[in-house]
């Protein structure tokens, strides 16, 4: 194996393997992705019931309660925003190594996506832990409001990381690499 020749074309004949393994690891992050975006979807829908409760409660004890519930569930989606995060941003890294364009490009956008997803659960949760804190009423009400705004937008950019991390996902085919140069 000391002629050029052939090592470069050992190199080819195992080019495809690597990047099929580059792509396995590739898609396993992405499907992580997609199912800590899932599950920040799931718990935004869930603490839009306590959030609404609060943001037009009627009475302090119960808009303090429901308050105290929904920052609880901003939290937890606020934690798997930020794995999705970390992950899309490994799996952003791994796209170039796989070095086609269009997982590349979808990589990219679902990265884009959990970092928004990421900032507007910080803003949801931090307006919720006011709320929590609040001590009059209209205070509750207004700051479970705007917590709500975010969070509802977090949901709208998890789904189209969700959706991002799939078409990347699907993308990553490296039967249609040729060995032709």
């Amino acid at each position: 194996m000391t002629n050029p020749i052939y090592r470069f074309a050992f190199i080819l004949l195992l080019s495809p393997m690597i990047g099929g393994a580059q792509c396995e690891i590739f898609k396993s992050e992405m499907g992580d992705v997609q199912q800590q975006m899932e599950q920040v979807h799931k718990l935004t829908d869930s603490l839009s019931t306590y959030a609404e409760a609060s943001a037009f409660g009627a009475t302090y004890k119960a808009a303090k309660e429901d308050a105290r519930q929904a920052m609880i569930l901003t939290g937890l989606a606020l934690g798997a925003a930020y794995d999705a995060a970390d992950i899309a941003e490994e799996a952003q890294y791994q796209s170039e190594l796989c070095g086609l364009d269009p997982v590349m490009s979808h990589a990219i956008d679902a990265q884009n996506f959990t970092i928004h997803t990421r900032e507007q659960m910080e803003e949801a949760y931090e307006l919720a832990k006011k709320a929590y804190r609040a001590r009059k009423l209209g205070d509750i009400t207004y700051l479970m409001r705007k917590s709500l705004t975010a969070a509802q937008e977090a949901e709208a950019f998890s789904q189209k990381a969700v959706y991002a991390a799939a078409d990347s996902h699907q993308s990553c085919n490296h039967s249609d690499v040729s060995l032709s140069l």
